[in-house]
């Protein structure tokens, strides 16, 4: 949903999500809406070493078919510069006054051919469990961002797990309401730190069984959802709301992303199997028409970015009227204009902003007009 629930990551942080909780609040207030989060919280760390964290805020109700809402959620306070920019409450009350879309529209062909990231929830998983299972005991205490530990951090896994299910699946409502005189940041600061702290007496024994079992009901819930379906929208992708394949390809780059952090805080580098790597740069991918839009270019133009390794792939982004562009088939062998070319580790740190676009624009080649490869690297998929 472009210019709302709107977050500035700094670098790839924590996905702090609430555990399954939301405000009643909020429900009373925006009606069953879903929330949008989507923020690959720990995709690498940048100079300062301090990844970003992200923010999830209620979603308009559209459709009945949606199954409740999604909480509120964002990580603890810290010291320090702002690193979020929240809308006010006039804007979330403008979305949820938005009419629902008719299924034709779910799935535009801006977007490029559909994902089907559901057969990857269950290697996701095992390789997640893998990770938990290798760690000893000192790794467990190992800080993974700032202020939580890699165990604090597995906890959050935990509510990510049970949110998607309570929400999705059950269509549970319940959870905290917002304090007196409490602020909405405030209030989701308080209720992931209330989620982190309440596991504290959870050993990571019994938290990486639990895992186990609750993350296996997560991957049957994928496998068996329908990729056509409607779901919440996507903002850094600028439809909602979105197909269910772009919310669970979404889905899947977030636990793919909290597994890189888990690997990092323990010395481990970047997971490179491709069959996985590869559907996360493709969703990733699917934010270049929406970075692109209102750069100023000729109907017909067009922009490339491509990765380099096993992994990789070529997506190439086409100039419409009006300022538009698209990932669909465009007619004609015209050659793009400006093709930005990147390593694979390259191009999902930037992505999840765990480097800078000037970072990035270093490591990168640039065939063609620089301004318009720019303006390609200024992609990031996450809500921002």
């Amino acid at each position: 949903m472009p210019g709302l629930f709107d977050t500035v990551p700094r670098t790839g942080g924590r996905g702090l999500l609430s555990g399954g909780v939301r405000a009643r609040g909020a429900v009373r207030r925006y009606g069953r809406g879903r929330s949008e989060d989507r923020c690959h919280r720990g995709a690498g760390r940048p100079a300062d070493g301090r990844p970003a964290r992200c923010v999830r805020a209620p979603a308009p109700r559209w459709t009945a078919r949606l199954a409740g809402p999604r909480p509120l959620c964002k990580g603890p306070a810290r010291p320090g510069p702002p690193r979020y920019s929240v809308v006010p409450d006039a804007a979330l009350r403008q979305a949820v006054a938005m009419n629902s879309r008719p299924d034709d529209a779910l799935s535009p062909p801006w977007l490029g051919a559909p994902i089907d990231a559901r057969p990857l929830f269950a290697p996701e998983h095992a390789a997640l469990m893998a990770t938990l299972r290798g760690l000893t005991p000192d790794e467990w205490r190992a800080e993974a961002v700032p202020g939580w530990t890699v165990r604090d951090l597995a906890a959050h896994l935990l509510g990510d797990f049970y949110g998607r299910l309570s929400r999705d699946r059950d269509g549970h409502q319940e959870g905290p309401g917002f304090a007196a005189g409490e602020t909405l940041e405030a209030f989701i600061h308080r209720i992931n730190q209330e989620w982190v702290d309440a596991l504290a007496r959870v050993s990571p024994a019994a938290l990486t069984d639990t895992l186990e079992l609750i993350g296996g009901q997560v991957v049957r819930f994928f496998e068996d959802a329908d990729p056509g379906a409607p779901s919440l929208g996507v903002s850094w992708a600028g439809v909602d709301p979105a197909p269910m394949w772009l919310d669970s390809a979404r889905d899947l780059t977030e636990f793919w992303t909290h597994r890189q952090q888990l690997r990092h805080a323990v010395g481990q580098g970047t997971d490179p199997e491709p069959r996985l790597l590869s559907v996360v740069l493709d969703t990733f991918m699917r934010a270049l028409p929406h970075t692109l839009r209102g750069t100023g270019a000729p109907a017909g133009t067009r922009v490339r970015v491509s990765v380099a390794g096993p992994a990789g792939g070529s997506w190439t982004a086409t100039a419409a009227d009006g300022g538009a562009w698209s990932l669909a088939p465009s007619d004609g062998p015209r050659q793009p204009a400006a093709t930005l070319h990147l390593d694979a580790e390259t191009a999902w740190r930037l992505c999840t902003r765990g480097i800078q676009p000037a970072d990035a624009l270093a490591r990168a080649r640039i065939d063609g007009d620089r301004e318009l490869a720019e303006a390609a690297c200024r992609i990031v998929s996450v809500i921002h």
